[in-house]
């Protein structure tokens, strides 16, 4: 994933200009790009230039739509996270742990009422 996100700065868009910040919009469950981001550059009038010019392009299969927007319409957590690489959870693994993990006498004994309780229900009808 690391790979886009570097394709993305150096191929297509640092070539305008230098980018302060870039980032990439990703899902957290599949870690998958959601299909936007925002490129803070250090000039105003070359982000300008960059969002009539990669107006409309295509890349890697998808339309691009970029528009300008100032820096007075931004708001301050856009870029939060921007400068650390993604990390994809494994949300698998930690509820794997938690559905194998030993359960106390407590929990057990609530697990065997739900249980029973079920039985009896079905034996009833």
């Amino acid at each position: 994933k690391q790979w886009y996100q570097r394709r993305v700065r150096g191929q297509f868009f640092e070539q305008f200009g230098d980018i302060l910040k870039l980032r990439i919009s990703r899902s957290k469950k599949t870690a998958n790009s959601k299909g936007y981001a925002f490129i803070l550059y250090e000039n105003e009038e070359v982000a300008k230039i960059v969002a009539n010019t990669m107006n409309d392009y295509i890349l890697c299969g998808r339309l691009l739509k970029c528009l300008y927007i100032p820096m007075s319409r931004v708001h301050k957590d856009t870029f939060k996270g921007a400068s650390r690489p993604f990390k994809k959870i494994d949300w698998q693994g930690r509820a794997r742990v938690e559905r194998n993990r030993v359960k106390t006498s407590e929990e057990q004994q609530k697990s065997v009422m739900r249980l029973l309780k079920i039985e009896i229900d079905r034996r009833r009808k």
